[in-house]
């Protein structure tokens, strides 16, 4: 159970539409008559996060959260159970995949681990009931938790909802353009060169 797990995505042409730094690690799920058991993370996996936080979020169908950015956190997520449609816009202005949109689903029967650096926005639908544990490298800060409306027709997302359920926050976020603005401000929080890294 201690084998290292390597970043994969759905298909190739979801691996090469993934923005940079973001990678898809599967689990090894070991099953038997009682159900399944999978490792989530152990530190001496490449995943480049190291979790300071973690957050058990549970989700009804038909609901939608985000588009949400954070400047200064990675964080990776993992579906329990269900099936969460995941998308993504990288905002990070030194990324070599700005402005680069992905989607791709996520599910409890296959789990695995998606990695979320710092700048890409993001955005969950769930299909069904999920759980999904998230795992953040900063404690929250509400002044590190951006956002912009999830319809915004300058994601380039093709959301497979029409009329979800939202915070009100999600309802009344502002455009893309704010966000982008906004991003600038901040620089990401990252020093030259970290992106690369990734």
């Amino acid at each position: 159970m201690s084998a290292t797990p390597h970043p994969v995505a759905t298909d190739g042409a979801a691996l090469a539409a993934l923005p940079r730094g973001v990678t898809l690690w599967p689990l090894q799920p070991h099953r038997d008559e009682r159900g399944s058991f999978a490792e989530l993370y152990r530190q001496n996996w490449a995943t480049g996060i190291e979790p300071r936080q973690w957050g058990l979020l549970t989700t009804e169908p038909n609901v939608l959260r985000g588009m949400h950015a954070h400047p200064r956190h990675d964080e990776f997520i993992a579906v329990t159970a269900g099936r969460l449609f995941v998308a993504l816009k990288d905002l990070r202005p030194r990324s070599p995949s700005y402005l680069q949109p992905a989607q791709l689903l996520l599910t409890g029967e296959a789990p695995a681990l998606l990695t979320l650096p710092r700048g890409v926005a993001h955005g969950f639908y769930s299909h069904t009931p999920c759980g999904v544990l998230i795992a953040a490298t900063h404690y929250y800060d509400p002044t590190d938790d951006l956002g912009c409306r999830w319809s915004d027709p300058d994601l380039g997302i093709d959301w497979p909802c029409r009329d979800p359920q939202l915070s009100a926050r999600d309802r009344d976020a502002p455009p893309l353009a704010s966000l982008l603005a906004e991003i600038a401000r901040t620089d990401l929080g990252l020093e030259a060169g970290a992106i690369d890294a990734r």
